[in-house]
């Protein structure tokens, strides 16, 4: 499960969304932390995303399928450590849940407002986005967004050639000759 519902910082992602964009988190890094600026960080990729839906949080969530190409990650996510999952993106377009504006600049994101009826929290519903990468972090915005199964692939047992690592990590080993 990589991203579900409201987070802590005012955003909310509906079906409809998710469905939309989803596309756009293929073959994006898999990282530790979001650091996406070290390419040491990149421990695997995401291969397939799918939208569900979570009878008990009634709510959709992204969930996805990824590859995890280095050992010591691997290791982390066999005992645990690496659990909790947070995924990076850039939004293109919101629609704003004050005054329903699109990309609405008034209004920032996770604040409250004071309106005719009271108090109004700000949440930016998204409505198209742009998938970056998905990162194992230890606080995620969302609490929900983690680890739900993990397996290991025959592929996984052999030590992958130096073309499969650079294909993992995007570098086209053709272009090296």
């Amino acid at each position: 499960m990589f991203y579900t519902g409201k987070d802590l910082r005012g955003l909310k992602l509906t079906k409809e969304m998710l469905e939309n964009n989803q596309h756009t988190f293929h073959n994006r890094p898999l990282l530790k932390g979001h650091e996406w600026n070290d390419p040491m960080a990149c421990v695997g990729r995401i291969t397939d995303t799918a939208v569900r839906y979570d009878k008990k949080l009634k709510d959709w969530y992204l969930e996805g399928s990824v590859i995890v190409a280095e050992d010591d990650a691997i290791m982390r996510v066999q005992r645990g450590l690496f659990y909790y999952l947070s995924i990076g993106f850039t939004i293109h377009e919101y629609k704003c849940s004050v005054n329903g504006d699109i990309n609405c600049k008034r209004h920032p994101r996770g604040g409250n407002v004071i309106t005719a009826d009271g108090l109004k929290p700000v949440i930016w519903e998204l409505t198209k986005i742009e998938g970056q990468e998905v990162s194992f972090v230890n606080v995620p915005a969302s609490r929900n967004a983690r680890v739900l199964s993990f397996s290991l692939s025959p592929l996984a047992k052999k030590k992958p050639s130096p073309q499969e690592k650079r294909a993992i990590f995007g570098r086209d080993p053709r272009a090296e000759k």
